[in-house]
This record gives structure tokens, C-alpha cells and sequence, in this order.
């Protein structure tokens, strides 16, 4: 099954640790694709993929292989990603690009290059990022990996990505925490725009556990002050 790349679903999020088809799809709002023989050209780190078909919305590729984007690491990371549809579609017309990150639609950080896991699911699987157990995928790659955790979800390399109630420092740390009282408030879980975890309205800092801005600490919540009191403290 190829891996999709898709605006409506917000799965600008893949993972490869070698060849794979992938298909991307645009909504016609944003622009179209070319038809074959013009189909669009695409590249991942100035590596050429392979384009198989193509299609107003749509575009068919095979990913360049490890070797010729990664040289002498197993965890090779994100690396930009561009479509590029060919000039003169429409006559007298450039053709325009996505490009990630850039103007990637869902302001994505590229397309993740990495070695997967000995002894756990394979990354095309993992990087799916639905609710379901993912302690079967690993953290890490090839053979320095450990388990993910079961609050948090692990899309390939050294990624952990917190589940809402949850907060890390950063991804690579490779641990998450439970927030405090209101957990489900406090923490949203892992932000992907801005690669950090996300806090709710008027939290901030570490494990969400601060008032920031107008609001103001009332029985282990944020509150927002009432217009008058922020307008005497202005």
C-alpha cells in the first residue's frame, strides 16, 4: 500500500527508510497537477523521485533510496521535500511549487529519512499517528532503539510525540510526563506546525504548569481576568 500524502487529512507526516510509492493529493482550491506526459517533478533533498503516473490532483512516486539522500548516519532526519509542476500548464504560465518546508500546505518540516527499527514495526506503519498502541514501535534507529511509550506516539527516528495530558521537552528526549490537574486542559499533546508541545488557552512553561498573558491561577486552572482588572494592571 502506498503511504498518502494529503491537505484534508493533515498527513504531510511520512517516514521512509528506503524506496516507497507514494502518492500525493491536492485540493483543487490550492492548485492542480499536471497530466501526463507533463506530470510534476519531484524531488526529496535534491534527489530526484521517480514518477509513475500523475493526475490533476494527484501525483504517483517511488522515494529515492536511503543511500543517495543519507551518507554516514541511520537517522538522517527531515529533509525538503518539493512538487514542481512544469511551466506553460496554462500558456504563458509558471507552473509553481509545494515545497516543505516553505509553502507546504500544512507547513510541514519536509519528509523524514530514517533506518528503521530491528525488532519493531516498520516506520510506514508508525508514523501513521492514529490512537491506537503504539508500543510497538521504536524510538531511535536500527539497532539503538527503544520502546515507545505508551503515552506518546513515535513516528520513526528519534521522535516521541506526547498524547494529549502529556508534555516533553522536546522530541528527542525520548520521555514524556503527565501534566497536572486539569491534564486534558493543560497539555494538547505534540504540535507538529511548531514541533513542541502544545499547551491550552493561558498555559505555558514546563509541563504547561504556568499562567501566562491575561490569564491568572485559580484552583489548579488558568482563568481569564475580567476586562476591567486587565485593563488596571495595562
Amino acid at each position: 500500500e502506498p503511504q498518502t500524502l494529503t491537505t484534508a487529512s493533515g498527513s504531510y507526516v511520512l517516514t521512509f527508510s528506503g524506496s516507497s510509492r507514494v502518492v500525493a493529493m491536492i485540493d483543487e482550491e490550492l492548485g492542480m497537477f499536471g497530466s501526463p506526459p507533463n506530470c510534476p517533478r519531484v524531488t526529496i533533498a535534491g534527489q530526484e523521485a521517480t514518477v509513475e503516473t500523475c493526475g490533476p490532483t494527484n501525483v504517483t512516486f517511488i522515494t529515492p533510496t536511503y543511500s543517495s539522500v543519507c551518507i554516514g548516519t541511520t537517522d538522517c532526519g527531515y529533509l525538503p521535500f518539493s512538487i514542481e509542476n512544469p511551466d506553460n500548464l496554462v500558456p504563458n504560465t509558471r507552473g509553481g511549487n509545494i515545497t516543505c518546508p516553505g509553502s507546504c500546505p500544512l507547513e510541514g518540516l519536509g519528509i523524514y529519512y530514517v533506518m528503521e527499527c530491528e525488532g519493531f514495526l516498520p516506520v510506514d506503519q508508525c508514523s501513521q499517528l492514529n490512537d491506537g498502541d503504539q508500543s510497538n514501535c521504536g524510538f531511535g534507529s536500527a539497532n539503538s532503539c527503544e520502546r515507545c511509550d505508551e503515552n506518546a506516539l513515535c513516528p520513526g527516528g528519534s521522535r516521541m510525540w506526547p498524547r494529549p495530558r502529556y508534555w516533553t521537552a522536546g522530541a528527542q528526549v525520548g520521555a514524556v510526563d503527565r501534566c497536572q490537574y486539569p491534564s486534558e486542559v493543560r497539555c494538547q499533546g505534540w504540535n507538529i506546525a511548531d514541533a513542541e508541545s502544545d499547551c491550552g488557552a493561558g498555559f505555558g512553561g514546563t509541563l504547561c504548569g504556568e499562567c501566562e498573558g491575561d490569564h491568572y491561577e485559580i484552583l489548579g486552572t488558568c482563568a481569564l481576568a475580567p476586562a476591567d482588572l486587565r485593563l488596571s494592571f495595562a
